[in-house]
């Protein structure tokens, strides 16, 4: 791994997990769907067309997803990620630490073991020390906002880690349409369109997003494959694709080794001789 690149590796991987994550709060007066249905209806036949109703989730079909995700208080695991950022390849190591709604851990490592980068996460502050450059970086969790818009939310960088549902986008206003694999929930949030496909299993599929913000971004999180860890059935790869003006970012994440509820620290100590950066 190049000098610096292990740095920059993380902090993009942090940044695009949490792109066009969600706030709880949903705007359900417009939806994706019925805001085309009206535009294409009203080309073709006038305004006084009739919009065709939009079917919501039902209570059952609600209480059926939330049932199938996964609670913890902590929550570990190894990943071996190929990342593509820009066009440049790197296989690293991922090992990964959580304090559900506290702390999120993550060490990186390359070439004969060695780990290059360590960063922590908390819902207020972003802290990364690079072994190779011998430098720490503090940043305020808004930080990501420069690059994600005002939509980054700690909770969803959390549940996209295991395979939840991203929180705010599941509701009883979310319109729903079936399909042969299950259901495609859809809606706006914000300057934000999104797409969620639940598996016939209620278990989270594949989540689309689109922010036509002042920069426009597309990020697709899909999952493949299961893991069993104990009682619980964990995704085991995660597949993130990310594009905007400025760069495309894929991660390709996969699991070996998970467990939930164990006795973590969260080491992150940062040696006198390493200089601080912004």
């Amino acid at each position: 791994m190049k000098r610096n690149i292990s740095n920059k590796i993380l902090l993009l991987a942090l940044l695009t997990l949490s792109a066009c994550s969600a706030k709880k709060k949903l705007i359900a007066t417009q939806k994706p769907d019925t805001i085309r249905v009206k535009a294409d209806t009203a080309k073709m036949v006038g305004t006084n067309a009739k919009t065709p109703e939009t079917a919501h989730l039902t209570a059952q079909q609600l209480g059926s997803i939330q049932a199938t995700q996964l609670s913890f208080t902590t929550f570990s695991a190894k990943a071996k990620a190929k990342m593509n950022i820009d066009g440049n390849n790197n296989d690293v190591t991922l090992n990964i630490r959580i304090k559900r709604g506290q702390e999120i851990w993550v060490s990186v490592t390359a070439l004969l073991g060695l780990e290059g980068a360590r960063a922590l996460i908390t819902p207020d502050s972003i802290k990364i020390i690079n072994r190779l450059d011998a430098t720490y970086t503090k940043k305020p969790f808004s930080y990501i906002n420069q690059y994600a818009g005002n939509q980054v939310n700690f909770q969803a960088l959390e549940n996209l880690i295991v395979g939840n549902t991203w929180p705010g986008l599941v509701s009883d206003s979310s319109a729903v349409q079936p399909n042969e694999n299950g259901l495609v929930l859809s809606g706006a949030l914000q300057d934000i369109l999104y797409k969620l496909f639940i598996s016939n299993n209620m278990r989270l599929a594949k989540t689309s997003m689109s922010s036509r913000g002042i920069v426009a971004r597309d990020l697709d999180v899909e999952y493949n494959g299961t893991m069993q860890v104990a009682d619980r059935t964990l995704p085991a790869q995660i597949n993130i694709n990310a594009t905007s003006i400025k760069s495309k970012i894929n991660i390709a994440l996969t699991y070996t080794k998970a467990d939930f509820n164990t006795n973590l620290e969260f080491p992150f100590q940062v040696p006198s001789r390493y200089s601080v950066v912004n």
